[in-house]
């Protein structure tokens, strides 16, 4: 968490899987947050099926949101 936001720096194993997450509050904001892939590195970033240059959404955020994350 950083005072504007979150940056998301996820680390997800080989043998897990795809993972989902529903429900997450943050702020006025409720989010579905989706990892696909395994490692420590994103690889790709959208929210709400927007791609992002980098993995951060803003602490402005309200209503619900889906977070896809692909990592590397």
């Amino acid at each position: 968490f950083e005072p504007d936001g979150i940056v998301f720096q996820p680390t997800l194993p080989r043998k897990w899987g795809a993972v989902s997450l529903t429900g997450v509050h943050y702020r006025d904001a409720e989010l579905t947050i989706r990892l696909r892939g395994a490692g420590d590195k994103v690889r790709s970033f959208r929210l709400d099926g927007k791609k992002r240059k980098d993995a951060r959404i803003p602490a402005t955020l309200r209503g619900k949101h889906v977070v896809e994350i692909v990592l590397k």
